[in-house]
């Protein structure tokens, strides 16, 4: 096959992958896609319900036009890629212009969906992809279907070499399994030990250690100055708010039905630490949600700053604020890893009890030296 359009045959089958594979996990979470249309402030005559409803099958649609044999379609399939995956690109670009960004995983578990460069960047190339796929339909006339009606050996052989390549890139520059993190950040992100951070009086040290820290220590920081607004609206520093006990500050930064989650849990994770305020904290406002338990310990935290001064990993995060003045755990990510962190705090406070016993006249001190 001469035709110099061959040899660019990946390109509207790995844009058809990409169209299958998000279409898929916008159904399985309509709700989540709903919420990052809400995010991304789209026009408004674009209801996100509605969007979320109609954008999956159209991306379905798309991607079997693309692999049309008939090349009239092919060609109206080009041009709506191209109009798509333009769209995308300007609202990704117009999302990086917000403060703060959006930070959600509504695409279901694939990928990184937080709004960054190289979100943009990602978007580029795909947009970049459908303009050669449209000067294949339009200035070569070579259809997805054509090629393979028409390839010859070599051509077939050049198509599995590449795929080869593919695969074995992605064996060795995929990140670490979601285990291999979860046991990482466990080790890392732990609430502080008792005996790590007090001297021989019991009293809890504010000074942080300067030698220079094992792989697996955990290092504690200065809570950062940042505020947030109490459901009355009233400002409170991180650090009014971590005075008298440790905080365990639970974040979202969206509407997606994980995040609801995370808020039915918050009463349950209040009730196994009555030694530690725990504080729900949304950078997006998503108002009454009826949940039980909720709405008196939810806050507020005004774009975003807080969540960016802590370097919270994204949507549900938790960090366990010391009441010596510095960061006591975390930040963990994900309800699960939420679920854990509250145990091994749990746990640590109930170790430390019989050896710290509790004056009647200091309420706190305890939990102090624990965390």
């Amino acid at each position: 096959m001469s035709n110099p359009a061959a040899a660019l045959t990946l390109v509207p089958i790995t844009l058809v992958l990409v169209l299958l594979v998000s279409a898929v996990a916008k159904l399985k979470a309509r709700a989540s896609t709903a919420s990052a249309v809400r995010l991304l402030r789209v026009p408004g005559f674009l209801k996100p319900e509605w969007v979320a409803a109609v954008l999956p099958p159209a991306e379905i649609v798309l991607a079997l036009g693309m692999l049309s044999p008939w090349l009239p379609l092919a060609r109206v399939a080009a041009v709506a890629a191209v109009m798509l995956f333009a769209a995308y690109w300007v609202v990704i670009a117009r999302a990086m212009t917000f403060d703060p960004r959006p930070s959600c995983g509504c695409f279901g578990q694939i990928g990184d969906q937080r709004v960054t460069a190289k979100t943009l960047w990602r978007n580029t190339v795909l947009l970049a992809g459908a303009a050669v796929f449209g000067w294949m339909t339009w200035a070569q006339s070579v259809t997805v279907f054509s090629f393979f009606s028409d390839a010859t050996t070599r051509e077939w052989l050049l198509l599995l070499g590449a795929a080869y390549l593919v695969l074995v890139a992605w064996f060795v520059l995929s990140p670490p399994s979601q285990v291999r993190q979860r046991s990482s950040r466990r080790r890392k992100n732990r609430p502080a030990d008792a005996h790590d951070h007090a001297d021989g009086s019991g009293a809890t040290a504010t000074a942080v250690d300067q030698s220079e820290p094992t792989e697996d220590e955990y290092v504690r920081v200065p809570i950062p100055d940042a505020i947030l607004l109490d459901p009355e609206r009233d400002p409170h520093t991180l650090l009014q708010l971590a005075a008298q006990q440790p905080v365990l500050l639970v974040f979202i930064t969206c509407g997606c039905p994980s995040t609801y989650e995370t808020w039915r849990r918050l009463p349950e994770w209040a009730g196994r630490l009555p030694q530690v305020r725990v504080l729900g904290v949304e950078t997006y406002q998503l108002g009454d949600l009826d949940i039980a338990g909720v709405r008196e310990r939810l806050f507020y935290d005004p774009a975003g700053k807080a969540f960016q001064a802590l370097t919270m990993p994204g949507t549900s995060s938790a960090i366990l604020l010391g009441a010596d003045r510095l960061v006591a755990g975390g930040p963990v990510l994900g309800n699960d890893e939420i679920e854990e962190f509250v145990a091994e705090i749990e746990e640590a406070l109930t170790q430390a009890a019989p050896a710290d016993p509790v004056p009647a006249d200091a309420p706190h001190a305890q939990v102090s030296d624990t965390v």
